[in-house]
């Protein structure tokens, strides 16, 4: 199973569970305090028991959400530096992070991160706090530093790559968990690239809502949709390791598009791609 890309997907998906997990307890839960020490500061981070946190410091309100808590603390360059994180439940959007830190005058100052829904990893530097963004299949972000001195800089872009040595054979003997861990095999990914062009991006997000792919007249088979947007731009995709050969389709506006067209699909792929039509209202 392709791991790297299998944890990045795994990830975001726990990190939307457990910040629904925490605004469900919150809302049974009695209200309750706890200090966090923050250099010479604390925190108070407080639930009300009513679905609902917030983080003060010297009875100023920082932050307030379904969940809030602290993603990490680091001190750079003598600066006591701390990320919070806060969400509104499901998994429609990461949690949102807010960059703390203790200026020479000891008064606290914030920035917000905007991810873009994405939540990054942070990651810390003996120098700076990096910001490590999470990408898809086809996806480029830019990669971002933040310190005391410099403030939040762009450092750099990172862009999707496949597990290197990967194959065909590679696939059939480690099959996918997810379906966006196909694309993290080379030579599948080298072939997706070739067929969906422009489109591997919108194509790949299609599948971020899916369930494990199955095995069918040795095809993988796996269909999906964006979170939240199921039955809009629906995905389906079929892998044929042993002709190593690719079948997609998805839901466009109107219709559906494929690659490669409907002619060259293989009767398996089109029994398939038919079921995959006609519950998504084709006649």
């Amino acid at each position: 199973m392709p791991k790297q890309l299998f944890a990045s997907t795994l990830k975001i998906v726990l990190t939307g569970i457990l910040v629904a997990l925490g605004a469900l307890q919150s809302a049974f839960a009695e209200a309750r305090s706890e200090n966090i020490p923050f250099g010479d500061k604390t925190l108070v981070l407080t639930d009300t028991g009513e679905g609902e946190q917030f983080i003060t410091v010297d009875g100023v309100e920082l932050v307030r959400n379904f969940y809030v808590g602290v993603e990490t603390t680091a001190t750079i360059y003598e600066t006591h530096v701390m990320v919070l994180a806060s969400g509104g439940g499901g998994n429609a959007c990461g949690p949102d992070l807010l960059i703390l830190w203790i200026d020479a005058d000891s008064k606290i100052s914030k920035l917000p991160y905007d991810a873009n829904c994405q939540t990054p990893v942070v990651a810390v530097a003996n120098d700076s706090l990096i910001f490590v963004p999470y990408v898809g299949p086809g996806d480029s972000e830019l990669l971002k530093n933040w310190s005391p001195e410099m403030g939040l800089v762009t450092s750099g872009r990172v862009d999707f790559a496949p597990e290197p040595g990967t194959d065909w054979a590679t696939l059939a003997e480690s099959p996918a968990m997810h379906p966006l861990d196909f694309f993290a095999n080379e030579a599948l990914y080298t072939e997706a690239k070739k067929l969906l062009g422009n489109n591997l991006a919108l194509f790949a997000l299609g599948l971020g809502t899916a369930s494990e792919p199955r095995l069918e007249d040795n095809n993988y088979i796996s269909n999906g949709c964006v979170p939240h947007n199921c039955g809009g731009q629906d995905s389906l995709i079929i892998v044929d390791p042993a002709k190593k050969t690719l079948f997609m389709a998805q839901q466009a506006s109107p219709g559906f598009k494929y690659w490669p067209e409907k002619s060259a699909w293989s009767e398996t792929a089109s029994k398939v791609l038919s079921d995959f039509e006609k519950n998504r209202g084709a006649k």
